[in-house]
């Protein structure tokens, strides 16, 4: 994945190519390597513990303690790679830096994360143009806006430059317009209109990636807890006296799983329409995608999600979708990388 994708910080941006050469420089959100560096060692420590608690139990169970220290040296590696597998693309997307020098002849575009480097260059003319996309939306402070971004085309949409980013009035066609005339470019109609060219498919309606990740950390989250509960009342009704504190503990995490699992199962990670048929991935490990035709949609209901108290505001929209023969509503978080509003609403338009 390209930097390009991401909204480079600070917002709004804009690269001033009125005079040449210009140097520009893009980096991911440094939030993301904070979160998911902190989610990453939460993990590695509470999994890594339960790992071993589980494994020495079910050993015990075998009797097979003299195997203990490599078979349990053994489960932890498997976790640990699991866990970094997992985590670590969205961890080096959070250090990912793009430096694009434009000159009059040439476009020069250095990337570099935490493993590797690249290069490319490529001449200005051979560009197609300036265009403009529709990044989908952000949320800033407590308000979701959509992002619009004029971009240096090229035939490589992984290789489009960035070279401005904002809300739609702030930017459009008029930068378009302008940028296009300062490089000598043409400014590519058809694509240019006030909500720009999908930065996804034209069938994609809703992609949550970043949302998702979250949701499911939690999920799993709820699961170990309950089997650290659980193999821990094993391991005293074996071994020891049992505390009543932890099959409580156990049971109350078996439920807060089952209604989790629930959760997960209807909460939306893509969706797209083609030919008539919806789409739906959601974010269960297993049964993810759901296919049913357009008709069966019966309703879009829009649920603010906020909440103030004199010290915290959230605002969490999200719309639930009910659909024919589904006992329970979708969840389609309203925070998710992208959003085509316009598809959405027409689906709840579908039955009127």
């Amino acid at each position: 994945m390209s930097v390009f994708d991401d909204v480079p910080e600070p917002f709004p941006f804009e690269a001033d190519v009125s005079k040449r050469p210009v140097s520009v420089v893009l980096r991911g959100d440094p939030a993301d390597r904070y979160i998911v560096g902190f989610l990453g060692l939460f993990w590695l420590a509470f999994g890594s513990v339960v790992t071993v608690a589980a494994s020495l139990l079910a050993l015990a169970s075998m009797g097979l303690q003299a195997y203990g220290l490599p078979a349990t040296a053994i489960a932890v590696a498997c976790y640990v790679a699991a866990v970094v597998w997992y985590l670590w693309p969205e961890f080096n997307a959070g250090f990912r830096t793009v430096t694009v020098d434009i000159s009059d002849e040439r476009v020069d575009v250095k990337e570099r994360d935490l493993i590797r480097k690249t290069a490319w260059s490529h001449p200005l003319s051979g560009f197609e143009g300036v265009a403009q996309i529709n990044m989908g939306t952000r949320l800033v402070g407590e308000t979701k806006i959509p992002l619009l971004s004029v971009v240096l085309k090229h035939p490589d949409p992984a290789r489009s430059v960035p070279l401005a980013i904002g809300e739609p009035g702030k930017i459009g066609r008029r930068t378009v317009v302008r940028k296009a005339k300062q490089l000598g470019l043409p400014a590519i109609e058809g694509i240019g209109d006030e909500t720009g060219a999908a930065a996804y498919p034209p069938d994609t309606i809703v992609v949550n990636r970043w949302q998702a990740l979250k949701v499911r950390l939690l999920y799993w989250g709820f699961v170990g807890a309950t089997l650290l509960f659980a193999g821990g009342t094993l391991w005293q009704h074996l071994y020891t006296t049992i505390d009543p504190a932890w099959p409580i503990l156990a049971v109350i995490g078996v439920g807060v799983s089952v209604a989790m699992h629930v959760y997960v199962r209807k909460y939306v990670i893509g969706m797209k329409e083609r030919d008539g048929e919806i789409a739906v991935c959601t974010a269960s490990l297993l049964f993810r995608w759901h296919r049913f035709p357009r008709s069966r949609v019966r309703s879009l209901d829009y649920r603010a999600g906020r909440m103030t108290t004199p010290r915290h505001s959230v605002n969490a929209p999200w719309v639930t979708m009910r659909v024919e023969g589904c006992r329970f509503a979708f969840m389609i978080d309203m925070q998710s990388d992208f959003v085509d509003m316009r598809k959405l609403s027409a689906l709840g338009l579908a039955r009127k």
